[in-house]
């Protein structure tokens, strides 16, 4: 069997927590019956959610639908899941030097678009590859 038979195969199933064609949130990931019954309590408090059959799928990656193309998943680059979430964080600020802004103008469109972090991470490392300080002689 390959690999990606294998990866197809897979009996990891995850519950996004959010609209079924909107954007959501990866909140569990797990057999098919404890999705099952999370799925239940989050629908009994009334919250929406749906389950999802997906090996890459990690608690707190963002899950999206994309026109054409079904439910994708966003995962952060290697070894810079911890630049995303400071990116956030950096986005969630009010004031600062360091503030990143929520929103910017596309230079092709001239739309204003909002910023992804999972983005701007993949950015630095295409440009810089996997940061210095993680990097094994």
């Amino acid at each position: 069997m390959k690999l990606s038979e294998a990866i197809k195969a897979s009996t990891m199933y995850g519950v996004v927590k959010g609209d079924p064609k909107g954007d959501g949130e990866v909140v569990f990931k797990g057999s098919k019956s404890k999705a099952n019954s999370l799925l239940k309590k989050m629908q009994s408090k009334g919250e929406d959610g749906y389950i999802i059959n997906s090996p890459k799928a990690k608690v707190g990656s963002k899950a999206y639908h994309k026109k054409g193309h079904g439910l994708k998943i966003e995962v952060s680059p290697p070894d810079r899941k911890h630049q995303v979430k400071g990116i956030k964080k950096h986005m969630a600020q009010k004031k600062g030097k360091d503030k990143i802004p929520k929103t910017y103008v596309d230079k092709k469109t001239g739309k204003r678009k909002k910023t992804n972090p999972w983005a701007l991470a993949w950015a630095q490392y295409d440009k810089y590859g996997v940061p210095s300080r993680i990097e094994k002689d």
